[in-house]
């Protein structure tokens, strides 16, 4: 397998190589180690669509007295003239460590990351014209920072190639690269559709206990937790770019392997019950292991390339979790990717605080697009302060919500439609609804995962619902109509997609599920209170059923005062009101403060309410005011 240093020589003028002539002028350019002057940017001609071009010139042209310093020049281009060179995407590690580079001569500090990045990209007798977010945009100035952040949607666009900096080699991280590139290309090679016969063969040989050596689950797993895979501006770069090749020290690996070879193995538990089974043994010992360390990035990056002109809604919507060291760049990081900024008038502007552009962004998406979903995004409390409840805290993880972004499965205000025109006025949002009764009694907050500590909650978590639907229920009157709310609530009535079917839970529940329901409970012994829970009992359960930590995780179940059951956000309290508001597909959890203003506490899922049945009763319409 060729290394990525052979494989950027392919990309023209991005990788120079220097004759002896060359190289003893280019010497000659190279200022004595003891200078201490520091570099100074020249501004660039926004007009002109100009950025700076890195070039990293070879390792016979360091500096110092023991040659230790790489050097570098800097040239302005513009895009229009289509330059070529590489991108490259790291994580900027540490910013208070820095450490001396030359850069036109002169001093420049970068971070230790990308000096690591440096040094391992470095060629003998070839240059590397490289676009570098922390060199190549002058980031004391806020002025060119917001302008050039603006271009980094085309700057990765027009990438010849784009390299993913994972880091130094370390814990057999070549070991992990390997392996997957072995999956990837397999996968890649097998004809479109879901290849279950082929897969099988493929993974069923993979985890065979004969097989040697074993699948290294440690350390792919130990690969996919650096820091890189956190990190939100990653999804614009490798979302945008035409090409991009990960690399680890001297390893590297297609994106695109990549990501076949880690979804295939995360997908194991839909795959087995596609085949009746079969490979139950597998994803027993790998599946568990996996689901802790999912990155994020390739879920979104992936996402992004089915998406190519997703509205930016659609983009802050799904993607989440991610990490970034300035807060504003949870929004200002996905502008590149988005295709509806100049409608929604949000450009990257680095003198907006960071409560101004969040509020700015809900704002425009309510007014521009008359819906209500990016309020089951919001979460109670933010991290952020000063946000207005109403406004999501972009920098926090969503997980998983009722509303989901790209379909509902629920229509809890029925015929009822959202007003033409939402009122937004300053920090406060005017919204019609109907009372839906208050929050009665309040459950625990679940933590619930695929350990056997996992197991043992949603057993007790199970009984909890029992319990609750039992002594509180009385809008179930029947006993058929208490076992579905017992069996449809922890599941928030929805079902999974299995293997080679198209969305995640892309249907209301079947009464069928009810079996796998029994089935699970059987599983971890006689009944939901009694026996010691195995997580293999749900990994091994229906698809469905394995996606109930999904929906229970970090939330706590909850009656009504009028007799139903539900599932909400773990901050929800006793008297919390309960609202419907016009056009929602969900109900929505609110607390009253001064002077009749709410605040918004999250969504909910309540069984016997989310296809429009309080609201098809006609209740009174009210203006609640969230602030």
């Amino acid at each position: 397998m060729p290394s990525y240093r052979a494989r950027t020589a392919a990309y023209g003028s991005a990788s120079k190589p220097y004759h002896f002539s060359a190289l003893k002028r280019l010497a000659g350019l190279v200022p004595a180690p003891e200078t201490t002057a520091t570099f100074q940017y020249r501004p660039l001609e926004p007009d002109r669509r100009e950025i700076r071009v890195l070039e990293l010139l070879p390792r016979t042209l360091r500096a110092g007295k023991e040659k230790q310093l790489i050097t570098c020049t800097i040239r302005h281009v513009s895009l229009d003239d289509q330059p070529v060179y590489l991108g490259l995407s790291y994580t900027w590690g540490d910013a208070t460590v820095k450490r001396p580079i030359l850069l036109e001569g002169r001093i420049f500090y970068v971070t230790e990351n990308l000096l690591s990045a440096l040094e391992h990209l470095q060629r003998q007798w070839h240059s590397l014209a490289l676009w570098i977010d922390a060199v190549c945009i002058n980031q004391n100035d806020n002025v060119e920072k917001s302008s050039q952040v603006g271009q980094m949607g085309n700057i990765y666009r027009e990438a010849a190639l784009v390299l993913a900096w994972l880091g130094p080699a370390a814990g057999d991280s070549d070991l992990a690269i390997e392996s997957l590139d072995y999956v990837g290309r397999k996968l890649f090679e097998m004809p479109d559709g879901p290849c279950l016969q082929e897969r099988y063969e493929l993974f069923s040989k993979l985890f065979s206990p004969e097989t040697t050596p074993q699948f290294p689950v440690d350390v792919v797993c130990s690969l996919f937790r650096r820091a890189w895979w956190d990190r939100v501006w990653v999804v614009q770069e490798v979302t945008l770019a035409n090409d991009v090749l990960v690399v680890c020290g001297n390893a590297d690996i297609p994106f695109h392997f990549l990501h076949l070879a880690f979804s295939a193995l995360y997908e194991l538990p839909l795959l087995s019950a596609a085949l009746n089974g079969a490979l139950d043994e597998a994803f027993s010992r790998v599946s568990p292991q996996l689901q802790t360390c999912h990155p994020r990035v390739l879920e979104a990056a992936i996402l992004g390339h089915n998406q190519d002109a997703a509205p930016l809604k659609s983009r802050v919507l799904t993607i989440t979790g991610l990490k970034a060291t300035d807060p504003r760049d949870h929004v200002l990081g996905l502008l590149g990717m988005a295709s509806d900024t100049e409608e929604l008038n949000i450009h990257a502007d680095y003198s907006k605080s960071c409560q101004v552009i969040y509020t700015d962004v809900a704002r425009g998406f309510l007014e521009a697009q008359e819906d209500l979903q990016i309020l089951s995004r919001c979460k109670f409390p933010k991290q952020q302060s000063n946000l207005p409840s109403w406004v999501p805290d972009w920098s926090m993880r969503c997980g998983h919500t009722f509303w989901d972004p790209k379909h509902s499965l629920y229509n809890a205000s029925g015929q009822s439609l959202a007003p033409r025109k939402i009122a937004v006025g300053g920090n406060t949002l005017r919204l019609a609804g109907a009372r839906c009764g208050t929050v009665s009694r309040v459950g625990r907050v679940w933590s619930i995962d695929y350990s056997s500590a996992g197991a043992e909650a949603l057993t007790h978590c199970f009984a909890e619902i029992e319990d609750f639907v039992h002594s509180d229920g009385f809008a179930y009157p029947s006993e058929h109509d208490k076992q579905e709310a017992v069996w449809r609530t922890p599941i928030a009535d929805a079902e999974y997609a299995i293997f080679g079917e198209e969305g995640r839970y892309n249907r209301r529940a079947t009464p069928e599920l009810l079996n796998a329901f029994v089935a699970y409970q059987g599983a971890v012994d006689a009944s939901p209170l009694e026996g010691t829970p195995n997580p293999s009992a749900i990994m091994g359960a229906n698809p469905c059923i394995r996606f109930i930590p999904t929906i229970l995780d970090g939330r706590r179940v909850f009656t009504t005062s009028q007799g139903h059951i539900g599932v909400g956000p773990k901050h929800l309290q006793a008297q919390d009101l309960i609202c419907v508001f016009q056009g929602a597909a969900v109900p929505f959890i609110l607390r009253e403060g001064p002077f009749r203003q709410y605040q918004l506490v999250g969504e909910c899922y309540i069984h016997g309410i989310m296809d429009g049945e309080f609201m098809n009763r006609d209740p009174p319409i009210e203006e609640f005011v969230v602030c």
